[in-house]
Formats: C-alpha cells, sequence, structure tokens
C-alpha cells in the first residue's frame, strides 16, 4: 500500500489530509502543533511525533507550510533529508518563491528524490 506522509495540517492542509485519508491511502501526518493533527486520527491517519518519523518509509511526503523559512527549515532539516525514501516524491503546496522551490527540488533529485511544486 502506498503511503503519503503529510506535513503540515492547519487550515488548508487538515481538509487535504482528510480527503486523502477517505480516499483509502495510509496517512501519516505531522503537526508542529501536535494538536491541530490529531484530528486525523478518526479518519485513520497515524499521528507522527516528529519530521523523521512522517517522512520515513513514506512513498510521497506531502508539505503544506506557511511560508518559504517554514519550507526551508523542515526540508533542510537532517531528520527530514537523512530519512526520504529513495525515489520517493516530495510535493509542496505551499504559497513559496520559484527560487525556493528550484533549491529543493536541485537539492533532492541530487538524492534521488523527486520534488513537485
Amino acid at each position: 500500500m502506498i503511503t503519503i506522509g503529510f506535513i503540515g495540517t492547519g487550515l488548508m492542509g487538515l481538509p487535504m489530509a482528510k480527503n486523502i485519508l477517505k480516499s483509502g491511502f495510509k496517512l501519516k501526518a505531522f503537526n508542529r502543533s501536535i494538536e491541530k493533527a490529531e484530528p486525523l486520527k478518526e479518519f485513520g491517519a497515524e499521528i507522527s511525533k516528529s519530521i523523521s518519523d512522517v517522512v520515513k518509509d513514506s512513498d510521497f511526503v506531502i508539505t503544506m507550510l506557511t511560508d518559504d523559512s517554514a519550507v526551508d527549515a523542515i526540508t533542510s532539516s537532517t531528520e527530514f533529508l537523512d530519512n526520504l525514501k529513495s525515489g520517493s516524491i516530495v510535493i509542496d503546496m505551499s504559497s513559496v518563491k520559484p527560487t525556493t522551490s528550484t533549491k529543493h527540488g536541485t537539492y533532492l533529485k541530487s538524492k534521488n528524490v523527486n520534488y513537485l511544486d
């Protein structure tokens, strides 16, 4: 079964994650404020307590974060980078500058991870 890691379950991320769960995918969710991810439990999500946990063994990792600095903080962290599965796909749904997307896409490609913004 395909596993999706979802980072950022705030105002926009929560309904997106619910729709993924309703479609029958396995979903692991992480949010800095864990209480924002907790409602996904009732829909079948596994709530992760760390970035490394949500990323590890995920076929897809979706980020829905507030801004460029939040995306940089997550996708540049060793917790994120050291646990990405080779051949996985990172999908950034955040509103960020093209330069931010290009930077992360280029780096992830060097680690055999695909990136979609």
